[in-house]
């Protein structure tokens, strides 16, 4: 074959090809083949005339719609029949993932929903301690962590700290315990002060709760505060206890803390 010839064959073929695709820019495949929406680029049409089509004006893809898609994914099913599926999907672990929810006519969207969750840390086990009349700080050693549904948040046994991301919490710090010595005579403890540091935006605010104790052997008390707080940043909280001098408070004071005594954050708020 000439040259002449091979080039009027390739030229012949590259009009049929630029017909060819203009001719066909509309695609239909499956039901009704020779039938398709003027507005519409692809129609893949099932046997029970269900469509998934693509239109030619803004690419909007329809599924099942009976109409033009609205959107860039326009889903839509009959009946009770539930139009999205999603498989295998993975469960959140960064505080920053936000919520998506459907509005009236099934447009997906965030949500200023807060990201919930919890961490709640409390003793294992009864503890003892000894603190002397001028106060002083004890970490727990016999603690452990109930829950933590937060993400970001975590609590580090060795440090006796919590690290609380970003948010808006609940947060309630319980005291379980007693005082076994010195309960009788002139340097019985009539009251005692514990205290804990509470991180606040840009520092620490000291809780104090005090309790009286009955001049007996024993003396058992429960002490609870509730407030709420607002962190713009991660910030790490202290899980121990304060002794603080009040009343008649000798050295070698004895007293223990139960299961009861724990401290928990929970998430309410962005």
């Amino acid at each position: 074959m000439s040259r002449i010839s091979k080039l009027l064959m390739t030229t012949a073929c590259s009009f049929s090809m630029f017909f060819v695709t203009n001719t066909y820019a509309q695609v239909k495949v499956g039901s009704n083949p020779t039938t398709i929406s003027s507005n519409t680029n692809l129609e893949v049409e099932a046997t029970n005339g269900s469509k998934t089509v693509v239109k030619k004006d803004n690419g909007n893809v329809g599924i099942g719609t009976s109409a033009a898609p609205t959107n860039k994914l326009h889903v839509a099913s009959t009946g009770t029949d539930n139009p999205v599926r999603f498989e295998n999907m993975q469960t959140s672990t960064t505080i920053s993932d936000r919520n998506v929810v459907a509005d009236a006519s099934g447009v997906l969207k965030y949500s200023n929903a807060s990201l919930t969750g919890a961490i709640s840390v409390r003793l294992s086990q009864t503890e003892n301690m000894s603190r002397g009349g001028s106060g002083g700080w004890s970490h727990f050693t016999n603690d452990a962590v109930m829950t933590n549904t937060i993400p970001g948040a975590s609590y580090n046994s060795g440090t006796d700290v919590l690290t609380i991301p970003a948010g808006t919490y609940l947060v309630t710090y319980t005291i379980d315990g007693g005082i076994t010595s010195p309960l009788n005579g002139s340097t019985s403890v009539y009251v005692s002060s514990f205290f804990n540091d509470f991180a606040n935006q840009s520092g620490n605010t000291r809780i104090h709760m005090n309790v009286a104790h009955n001049n007996t052997t024993q003396s058992n008390f429960g002490l609870g505060t509730t407030f709420l707080v607002t962190y713009t940043s991660t910030r790490s909280v202290n899980f121990g206890v304060g002794w603080g001098v009040g009343g008649t408070v000798p050295a070698n004071t004895s007293m223990y803390f139960g299961k009861g005594t724990g401290i928990s954050y929970i998430r309410i708020g962005n």
